[in-house]
Formats: C-alpha cells, structure tokens, sequence
C-alpha cells in the first residue's frame, strides 16, 4: 500500500515536474533579464534537492518496508513455535506418574523438542 502510493506520487511529480517547465523556457530569451535566469537557476537546484531526498526516502522506505515484512514473518513462525510448544507442555500436565511407559513417552517427547530447540 505505501510502495504503491510512493511510486503514484513519484509518477505525479514527474508529469508537473518543474524541471520539464524549466526545460520549455527559453533561458537566452533577450527580454529575460538577469534576475529570472538567476531565479530559475535557484528553482531548479532546489527542485533537484527535493527529487534527489524524495528518492532517497522512497528507497529507505523501501527497505524499512522489506525488513519489517522479514521481523513479521520470524515472530509468527516464533509464535507459532511456541504455540506448538505449549500444547505439548499441557498434554504432558496429564501424565499418569505411575505409568512408566507414559512417563518414557514424554521425556523422548521432551528431548526431541530440545534437540528441535538446538
């Protein structure tokens, strides 16, 4: 959603872009005099500026964009995991003590989760 509004208002600048205005005037024009070639020369270096910080911004946006979509997706499979983790820690809750086949079941269970943890 941000990536797609970003490249719309790049798009939306270039079409009015100052630049391509510059570009139409005739800067050696006689009845221009000093103080307009001076002033567009000083619009044009500001617009840069502007062009130049708002692609820098859109392309750390971008990355921001990039490794929060990464951070998301490793706390969900963290999540998940523990979820998973959880259930087998309340079935063992039940454990009958004095079921020794039940008691070995659950500690084969534990250390596969471990050696699934390392």
């Amino acid at each position: 959603m941000i990536l797609s509004f970003l490249q719309n208002f790049e798009a939306d600048l270039g079409d009015h872009s100052v630049v391509h205005v510059i570009f139409q005037l005739d800067i050696t024009d006689p009845d221009i005099d000093d103080d307009i070639r001076q002033q567009v020369r000083s619009l044009s270096e500001r617009w840069a500026a502007v062009w130049n910080w708002f692609d820098n911004r859109k392309q750390r946006l971008s990355q921001v964009l990039t490794d929060w979509e990464k951070f998301y997706n490793k706390s969900r499979m963290l999540l998940n995991w523990l979820t998973a983790k959880e259930k087998e820690l309340d079935l063992m809750k039940i454990t009958d003590l004095t079921d020794n086949d039940e008691l070995q079941r659950h500690f084969e269970l534990l250390e596969v989760s471990l050696v699934s943890v390392v």
